[in-house]
């Protein structure tokens, strides 16, 4: 993501940011990691990326498929190159939420096997997270409606820019945290003129040369302006079924849901150390609906690794637009 973009990116998340901390009446408020001040507490933690690296460690415990735990490399190299959205507790600055948007560009010579559009620009919203067992509720669905209020700003600015995300098929809190983001925004009557829907526009299979599944097929949502509302959400229910492969059995499932939108013939490209990474486009955009996914995500759950690796004192890359002091 080029600095302008970028710094760009930053100033209209703080924006949105500082919007919602004003309303906000639990004890929470909302950060850009890279647009806060000199003074606050995570500027100065020295080793605040290893606090980021083992929030994720220790609070998602859930399906291992649902979630990438970044390593110390990643972290930093997320600080550098994207916005992170930070929940904490305004008090004692405690993370309880956290995202990274990240940013890519599909050229003639880099295409994003899970997202195959060429020359799109788009952010996607990955690693939303909150903290375990936490008394605050909805604190996902909050970052998920700063990251699309501000794209909507940022796309005044750039309007040749998309936003996304990627959710495995059975994931029906993320499914449903970011349907009612956009649900929030559009009953929101200080930002006029502006009706989102949520879409799933394409869906993914990774699987190994012997064309086994690697992983359950994965959702691509894309948001969308859209000037008529859609009617009530669809069911989507998934069965744990005691006979053939439970991948298999999911992408059956998903794919006669989707059946009347046309599904395109796969573009298939080969991620190393992933996998044969198949993306079918779906042709007419599907609201996204309620998913049921009756224990089809149980039995994959991860530990915490014990210990993870520090890779000695991180300074934190301060972003201003243009301008700013």
């Amino acid at each position: 993501m080029n600095y302008e973009r970028l710094c760009a990116a930053v100033g209209v998340m703080r924006e949105v940011c500082n919007e919602i901390n004003l309303h906000c009446t639990d004890n929470i408020e909302y950060v850009v990691l890279q647009g806060v001040g000199k003074d606050d507490a995570y500027f100065q933690d020295h080793f605040f990326d290893y606090r980021m690296m083992e929030f994720y460690n220790h609070n998602w415990l859930g399906n291992a498929d649902f979630m990438h735990i970044p390593d110390s490399f990643q972290v930093r190299y997320n600080c550098a190159h994207y916005p992170i959205l930070i929940a904490r507790e305004k008090d004692t600055k405690e993370m309880i939420g956290i995202s990274t948007i990240k940013y890519d560009e599909n050229t003639e010579d880099k295409m994003d096997p899970y997202y195959p559009y060429p020359k799109h620009k788009y952010f996607s919203i990955t690693g939303i997270l909150t903290k375990k067992d936490s008394k605050y509720r909805g604190v996902g669905k909050t970052i998920y409606e700063i990251a699309l209020r501000g794209f909507y700003h940022f796309k005044k600015l750039y309007p040749d820019t998309t936003i996304t995300c990627v959710i495995d098929c059975r994931n029906k809190n993320s499914i449903n945290a970011i349907y009612n983001a956009t649900e929030s925004i559009n009953a929101d009557d200080t930002i006029p003129n502006i009706h989102l829907s949520s879409n799933i526009v394409g869906f993914y299979t990774v699987t190994d040369e012997s064309n086994r599944m690697l992983e359950a097929p994965t959702i691509v949502v894309r948001i969308e302006l859209d000037h008529q509302k859609k009617s009530n959400r669809d069911t989507l229910e998934f069965s744990k079924k005691h006979h053939g492969n439970l991948f298999r059995n999911l992408l059956i499932t998903l794919k006669r849901y989707i059946q009347d939108c046309q599904i395109s013939n796969p573009i298939i490209h080969v991620d190393e150390g992933a996998g044969i990474v198949s993306y079918y486009e779906v042709n007419h955009a599907k609201s996204l609906p309620k998913v049921i996914p009756n224990g089809t995500e149980d039995g994959n759950n991860r530990m915490p690794k014990e210990s993870t690796p520090l890779y000695g004192p991180f300074q934190l890359k301060i972003l201003k637009k243009r301008g700013e002091n």
